[in-house]
Parts: C-alpha cells; sequence; structure tokens
C-alpha cells in the first residue's frame, strides 16, 4: 500500500525552508505527498491559503482542494519549524482530527499569537497522540517504521463541543473566503450560512 500524506507547513520567501526537504524524503521513501504541488504555474502563498498553491487558483479553491486532499490522505504531516504552529496549520490539524487522520510533527509545539485559546487548549490535549520526530534528522528505518501506523484511523475521543466549536472554526474560514471573492459569491455565502 502507497501511504498518502499532506504536508503542511511554512514556505518563507528568500530563506531555505526544509518543507521541500522533507517532501522530496518522503517521496524518496514511497510516500505521495499531496501537497505542495508543482502544477507547473509560478506558485505563491495566496490570501490565507494553506501553504504554496498555484497563483491561478483563488483562495477558496486552494483551500478546498487542501481540505478534500487532506481527507483522503493516511496522514497529516506538520512541518514545523522551530516548532511554531500558526493558525492555518493549526486549523488543518484539526480538521485532520475530524477526518481520524494519523498526526505527525517535526517538532514540539510551540504556538504563534495567532492560535486562539481553544485551538491551543484542543491540540495540547491530544499532543500525546501525536507523532512527533524530525524525518529529516532520522535514518530511513525509523522513518518508514514511524509512518507504517499512520494510514490507520486513530480516535481523538473528541467530545461533542469540541467537534461543534472545531467545524464552525472550519466552516468560517470558508465564509471568510467567499467573502473575498466577488460580490454575488458573498452573497451566496452568506445565503448558504444563513440556511
Amino acid at each position: 500500500m502507497i501511504l498518502k500524506a499532506q504536508l503542511s507547513g511554512q514556505f518563507k520567501t528568500g530563506k531555505k525552508t526544509s518543507l521541500f526537504q522533507v517532501k522530496e524524503k518522503l517521496e524518496q521513501y514511497g510516500v505521495r505527498i499531496a501537497h505542495p504541488s508543482n502544477d507547473g504555474f509560478i506558485f505563491t502563498q495566496n490570501a490565507g491559503a494553506p501553504g504554496l498553491v498555484s497563483a491561478l487558483w483563488t483562495p477558496y479553491e486552494s483551500n478546498l482542494d487542501y481540505y478534500e486532499t487532506t481527507a483522503a490522505s493516511d496522514a497529516y504531516i506538520v512541518n514545523n519549524e522551530d516548532g511554531i504552529i500558526t493558525d492555518w496549520m493549526a486549523r488543518g490539524i484539526l480538521y485532520a482530527m475530524l477526518q481520524h487522520k494519523a498526526i505527525l510533527l517535526l517538532h514540539k509545539p510551540a504556538f504563534d499569537q495567532t492560535v486562539g485559546i481553544f485551538v491551543r487548549e484542543v491540540l495540547l490535549a491530544h499532543v500525546d497522540q501525536f507523532l512527533i520526530f524530525d524525518i529529516l534528522t532520522t535514518d530511513k528505518a525509523t522513518v518508514l517504521e514511524q509512518l507504517q501506523g499512520t494510514a490507520q484511523s486513530v480516535d481523538y475521543d473528541l467530545n461533542a463541543r469540541d467537534i461543534t466549536i472545531i467545524k464552525a472554526i472550519i466552516r468560517k474560514h470558508f465564509r471568510e473566503l467567499l467573502a473575498r471573492g466577488k460580490p454575488h459569491q458573498a452573497q451566496h455565502a452568506t445565503l448558504a450560512t444563513a440556511v
């Protein structure tokens, strides 16, 4: 079975980043990585989009694709350089938890100021269920051994309150993306959320 994974992480323009090093190493080990992907176009950090996406995609399209591929992946891998988790990384982790995906962090998490208290509390309450190791400094045998179990569904035992709030966070994010679009899209977003 080929392991499929979603890769999340910051890309810092003008700075050598480990995001693509992690992607390359995992692909060498036979892991299929959904993002960042190369569709032949220039990549950009697209108005709140998670990671690098084609400059031709709208933020809504790139986010929708990102969340759909997360749902279709076996694992959610976060290249959190220096341990830093941003709000969009945290939102991706929450969504992966809702989807019962195994979560791998490269470093022990530290949250930047954009991550809300509720999100921090939920993630910290479940951090012992995440794999935490640096793929770049770990030998191939250990990486593959650790990744073997990620194709299994993970029960994060989220309570009804947490599930409701996490879903609300994801919905709010997509409503905001729609509101940034054309005026008629914003009207549809308002109507859709009122139903």
